[in-house]
């Protein structure tokens, strides 16, 4: 029965949502607590009323005696008895009576007792010479009494004594009476201590389950597929102003984000870090812990944190899924493509041996005209049909230690003299501290070739091409911009798809030709442009030893 009853309740508590476990676990230690120290108070007052109650049926025994020193002397039974019945008015008091020398009962509150004889039990309880206090059993209605004795002398001669018995029952009733107020009193402040206590608790039930709750409702939300940030939960505190950091240059300054859920930013923060690739060092930091607060925000930021992987590691499988479908799609259109681009190799190589002929074996200015523009166009289709080759079957990379600086130089040699004879003009930055590294040359400079005919072929007279390198750790940067029109923004998503052009004799494979180089050397391009204000180029190649 037992055993069912506990797990009956242990069931039903945990049931419970945790801010009623916790008020009621409020409740009952503050009950607990108040039973206890109002079971003390009590306790502790009675006692010490008791005794004051004691101390003052001793005072009232002693006056007794007092009073009745001279009529017992002379024997004078009537102010006796007035001064007993004073004393039997005593709250508590049972009996009192007023004994001779000889143990004779002279004065009794119960008439009854006039004239026995007690000086058995007066040498037995040593009250005629000493004061005394003995308990005794008594009748049924006052079932402990507590009695005592105090000599009546004359000098230092015993004339009699006087005794009283106090019921130990009326003791306590008396006592109980007196802390009554008390008890109202402990009563009034345990339910105010309670109230308070139910107010205290149901105020952290709710600071410490809001947060829980807001973090159940993310779950769910991550469970039903949404993975975007929660935007209930920007930091409260910037980092930059916090931390005073002056490194303009950070990702995070003077932007409302979460710094430690930036990847690689941790290790990058000087500040706190040191330079550790460490992510438990952003745990530390000021403005983290700002953020967090509590154990709880710790596990918020945490799951957060957590999506926020979650989310770009699912970024990454969507992107390789479409990499891995294009990179199939190229393949096949790359089969295709040879297939078609040796078909027509072969009849434009007759063609051009037959033009040839023509131009060496036949005169005329009509002729000439239009074998030139068979010539052109034959040449143009031939570049085309290569292009297309080496874009669907490309070369291995031959890598080899070379200067970057070196390749971008003989790029813009290259190239300066077409652009100065278009009136636009190509300046070259390159950094000396950029060492010597692995990579392949020829490649390179047909990638920055593209780019470099790409910027020619955007700008306008009179506009400017700068080419730069810069050195990083551990990788080196390429970047070429101008001063065209920039690239409208429906257009700029679309620059690296194979056979996209806005170009009217273009064969939209020079960006993709780039990307793909750029790509098999482990690095990466990023594009920023905008219309009228130009186009930034800017390829990050890792450095090999």
């Amino acid at each position: 029965m037992l055993d069912n009853m506990k797990i009956t309740v242990q069931s039903a508590f945990r049931k419970l949502p945790i801010a009623q476990k916790f008020l009621l676990a409020v409740i009952c230690l503050v009950l607990i607590i108040m039973i206890v120290v109002n079971s003390l108070v009590m306790t502790a007052q009675k006692s010490a009323l008791r005794d004051e109650i004691e101390n003052s049926h001793m005072l009232v025994i002693r006056t007794l005696a007092k009073d009745v020193t001279e009529p017992l002397m002379f024997l004078d039974p009537l102010r006796i008895d007035q001064h007993l019945q004073v004393t039997a008015q005593t709250p508590g008091c049972a009996y009192a009576m007023v004994l001779d020398k000889t143990g004779r009962v002279v004065a009794h509150s119960d008439r009854k007792q006039l004239g026995a004889n007690l000086s058995g039990e007066a040498e037995r309880s040593g009250g005629m010479s000493a004061e005394r206090v003995r308990e005794r059993s008594g009748d049924s209605a006052d079932p402990s009494l507590r009695e005592i004795w105090v000599p009546v002398r004359i000098g230092n001669e015993g004339i009699g004594a006087a005794v009283g018995g106090f019921s130990a029952s009326r003791i306590d009733a008396l006592a109980d009476e007196n802390l009554a107020h008390l008890k109202r009193a402990l009563f009034g402040i345990t339910a105010a201590m309670l109230i308070v206590g139910i107010a205290g608790a149901f105020f952290l039930a709710r600071v410490l389950t809001t947060p829980m709750k807001r973090l159940r409702e993310r779950m769910g939300r991550v469970q039903s597929g949404d993975l975007r940030p929660d935007p209930d939960r920007m930091p409260s505190g910037k980092c930059w102003e916090m931390m005073k950091c002056e490194h303009t240059t950070c990702p995070s300054y003077g932007k409302d984000m979460r710094c430690w859920m930036t990847p690689n930013l941790c290790g990058q923060c000087e500040l706190v870090s040191g330079g550790s690739s460490d992510r438990r060092a952003c745990h530390t930091c000021p403005v983290y812990r700002e953020n967090a607060g509590d154990e709880i925000g710790e596990l918020e930021q945490s799951f957060e944190e957590m999506v926020a992987r979650l989310r770009r590691s699912l970024d990454e499988l969507e992107q390789s899924t479409r990499e891995k479908a294009r990179l199939e799609k190229m393949s096949a259109l790359g089969e295709m493509s040879m297939t078609v681009a040796h078909e027509i190799k072969n009849p434009l190589n007759a063609i051009r041996g037959a033009v040839s002929y023509l131009q060496d074996n036949f005169q005329g200015e009509v002729l000439k005209e239009f074998l030139g523009i068979i010539e052109a166009e034959t040449k143009r289709l031939n570049e085309i049909v290569t292009n297309y080759l080496v874009f669907s079957k490309p070369a291995p990379l031959r890598k080899e230690p070379a200067s970057l600086n070196d390749a971008v130089r003989d790029v813009f040699k290259l190239m300066r003299q077409e652009a100065l004879e278009e009136n636009k003009e190509i300046l070259l930055q390159t950094d000396d501290t950029l060492p010597q590294f692995r990579f392949d040359v020829h490649q390179m400079k047909q990638a920055l070739l593209n780019l470099l005919v790409n910027a020619i072929d955007a700008t306008r007279e009179g506009d400017t091409i700068t080419m730069r390198t810069v050195a990083r750790e551990g990788s080196a940067d390429v970047i070429i911009t101008d001063t065209g029109a920039g690239i409208p923004d429906d257009v700029l998503p679309e620059i690296f798809r194979p056979f996209y052009t806005t170009k009217m004799r273009g064969s939209g494979l020079g960006l993709p030709c780039v990307e793909r180089i750029v790509r098999d050397h482990g690095g990466d391009i990023l594009v920023v442009s905008a219309p009228n204000s130009g186009t930034e180029f800017r390829i990050t190649i890792p450095m090999e030893s």
